[in-house]
């Protein structure tokens, strides 16, 4: 009787527990573009994999990325692929010598709790959906009328107290409110510096993934989102040459 052909097995993926990134590029040196995740587990067959593009052009990259894992995860003859899978990403043919690579995400903290917001939109179907755009229209409504220099509200939105008040907040909102909501801990939150400091690298997109996360678990309500908005364009105002100074 003929074996039959082992598959990958999809799933949701709880990205709050170790798991495997699966990122794109062309090139070496191209910004990786992440395409899935899968858990890790002690067998190859309780294995799940999440895909997190969803566009019907991107379906070369998908193919890729399951040719991929199916050579590491059922083609080699190991005595345990997942073993050799994590050697892998400790090598440099997982950088230098293929258009997917690897890497492992052992747990949630401070310095990839930003990633995972990201990549936890994209599992609740988030990113792509109709509220993202709204937000980005409503951004540029704020940019322009600042550029402008018409008062949005009676109160400045630029001003430091407002500004802090906001950070305050979102911090909150992410390192305290957010772990109980979402079952996992964050070992450490970021200081208030460095939380404005890396919100200041976020784009736009990236800053809608956490509204919209944050709206999706109940952490935060529609009338706040424009506030929020308007302080993230003042965080990207305050922090503009951050990159350049560090």
């Amino acid at each position: 009787m003929k074996e039959k052909k082992k598959q990958i097995t999809f799933g949701k993926v709880d990205i709050a527990k170790s798991h495997f990134l699966l990122t794109y590029s062309e090139k070496p040196a191209d910004q990786w573009r992440p395409v899935g995740v899968l858990s890790n587990a002690d067998y190859v067959d309780d294995m799940r994999l999440s895909i997190l593009i969803h566009d019907i052009k991107d379906k070369p990259i998908l193919d890729k990325m399951l040719r991929e894992l199916h050579f590491y995860l059922f083609e080699l003859k190991n005595k345990n692929n997942i073993d050799y899978l994590h050697v892998h990403i400790a090598s440099l043919s997982n950088v230098a010598y293929g258009p997917i690579h690897f890497s492992f995400i052992p747990k949630i903290d401070k310095h990839n709790i930003f990633y995972f917001i990201e990549t936890e939109c994209k599992l609740m179907g988030i990113y792509n959906t109709a509220p993202v755009t709204i937000l980005q229209e409503r951004y540029v409504d704020v940019v322009v009328n600042n550029l402008f220099g018409y008062a949005l509200d009676s109160a400045n939105q630029f001003d430091g107290a407002v500004y802090n008040e906001n950070i305050i907040m979102l911090n909150s909102y992410i390192f305290n409110a957010m772990p109980a909501a979402s079952n996992f801990i964050i070992d450490d939150a970021l200081s208030l510096v460095e939380f404005s400091k890396k919100l200041a690298e976020l784009d736009i997109r990236d800053f809608c993934n956490i509204i919209n996360y944050l709206r999706k678990i109940k952490l935060l309500k529609l009338k706040d989102v424009k506030t929020m908005l308007v302080f993230f364009a003042a965080n990207k105002k305050l922090h503009h040459n951050f990159k350049t100074c560090s």
